[in-house]
């Protein structure tokens, strides 16, 4: 008896077009289709976008994928769903794949197409200007002799990796547990970079607290640097200079504001008790 014929359905390319009219394009996200629905994925952190094309708002390409999301999920008339959303949105012609489209099937797809490619071997990694910024700012200030680590992750301060607990720009050990620096640089930083980077350094503050709560490290104090020069005055960096205050002042034992007058002494004092 002949085998059974194996169910198939279909998935196309979705492509992001920031200048139509030079056939510039990049894969953002898959559309597939089985015998009974249509449905998106798209990598929401837009990794391969944000690199190639820095200047592109993530945020309006990811409700336009939502919106067609929602679209696909009135109708099954592809094309025409399809033909409202280009030309900066559009899609490859439709490729078969076995029925059922599993999660595993996706990730391999989305890792084929739509994620970045990794670095390779002779690709240096990107240097964390902010962080050297911080680095720079803490080292001319404070005029004594600690052992200030640079870049420090949780391999150092726990002594193992831990998901969702990042780098840190500056690290001080010392008898009675760390002290932890970072912040952002509203100098270097967008507003709405600073603001992102203020939530990351925030959430990594929590996460150590966390962690030396239960016991899982030494005790760890947090300090939270915002440099910005002038910047402040402007607005939209005002609004990100708050905000990054605001977070770190939830989350950090010292918050440090470059522009105060009282910014050194008030450093100084917060890394006085360390021996």
């Amino acid at each position: 008896m002949a085998s059974e014929l194996k169910r198939v359905g279909w998935y196309r390319l979705l492509y992001y077009q920031p200048a139509p009219e030079t056939g510039e394009r990049i894969t953002i996200g898959l559309l597939f289709e089985d015998d009974e629905h249509t449905f998106v994925h798209y990598d929401k952190h837009f990794a391969k976008l944000r690199k190639l094309y820095p200047w592109i708002d993530s945020k309006t390409v990811g409700f336009y994928l939502d919106d067609l999301k929602a679209a696909l999920a009135r109708t099954k008339n592809i094309e025409t769903v399809l033909n409202l959303y280009g030309p900066q949105l559009v899609s490859s012609d439709a490729r078969k794949v076995v029925l059922p489209i599993t999660d595993a099937l996706v990730e391999m797809l989305m890792e084929k197409f739509v994620q970045p490619a990794p670095r390779g071997p002779h690709e240096a990694k990107q240097p964390d200007r902010v962080a050297m910024a911080i680095q720079s700012y803490v080292k001319n200030r404070v005029h004594r002799d600690l052992n200030f680590r640079t870049e420090v992750t949780s391999d150092t301060i726990l002594g193992r990796k831990t998901a969702r607990v990042g780098a840190v720009a500056v690290a001080v050990e010392s008898d009675g547990g760390w002290t932890l620096i970072d912040g952002v640089d509203l100098n270097i930083l967008k507003p709405k970079e600073a603001i992102v980077r203020a939530d990351d350094v925030s959430r990594t503050f929590w996460h150590y607290s966390r962690l030396a709560e239960e016991g899982q490290s030494a005790p760890i104090r947090k300090i939270g640097v915002v440099l910005n020069g002038l910047s402040h005055l402007k607005p939209r960096e005002h609004d990100a200079h708050d905000y990054a205050l605001h977070r770190f002042d939830a989350e950090a034992d010292t918050t440090i504001d470059s522009a105060s007058t009282e910014a050194t002494a008030k450093l100084e004092r917060a890394l006085h008790t360390i021996r």
